[in-house]
């Protein structure tokens, strides 16, 4: 009488595991996602704070007006 309780207690355990297993995969899929557009997120600012320096030592030579950082 036990063992049929016992053996539908496991079936449903296993179906909470492969639920949080898919759960785990999806967010991983998430945490990759958001770790690949942060390094193009600070790429992009190297690029601008290169080209805003480039600018103002630009202005600076050509003007005489130095930016403020």
């Amino acid at each position: 009488q036990l063992i049929p309780v016992l053996l539908e207690a496991i079936k449903e355990q296993q179906k909470q595991i492969e639920t949080l297993k898919l759960e785990v995969s999806n967010k991983e899929g998430k945490v990759q996602s958001s770790e690949t557009r942060i390094q193009s997120l600070e790429s992009s600012m190297k690029t601008l704070n290169s080209q805003m320096q480039l600018l103002m030592e630009v202005m600076d030579s050509k003007y005489g007006v130095k930016a403020s950082k």
